[in-house]
């Protein structure tokens, strides 16, 4: 797991924008926290759905409440 966690590609220090994270051509999305998804970070999840890519959220407890969120 270490390994290949070596190679992922670090796309920004804080938050990538939403174009950035299209270039890398991701499978998945994955977020730590529910801003991680919003209009003024990465984008929404409609946003995401409409380029074809789900996202889910690890840590915050805000996907349980929220329709349409994946918790991974």
């Amino acid at each position: 797991m270490a390994a290949a966690y070596a190679q992922a590609p670090l796309l920004a220090d804080q938050y990538p924008s939403y174009e950035r994270i299209l270039e890398a051509e991701p499978d998945l999305v994955v977020g730590g926290y529910a801003s991680a998804f919003d209009d003024t970070t990465g984008g929404t999840g409609k946003r995401w759905r409409s380029a074809g890519l789900e996202r889910c959220c690890s840590r915050s407890p805000a996907p349980r409440a929220r329709p349409g969120w994946t918790r991974c």
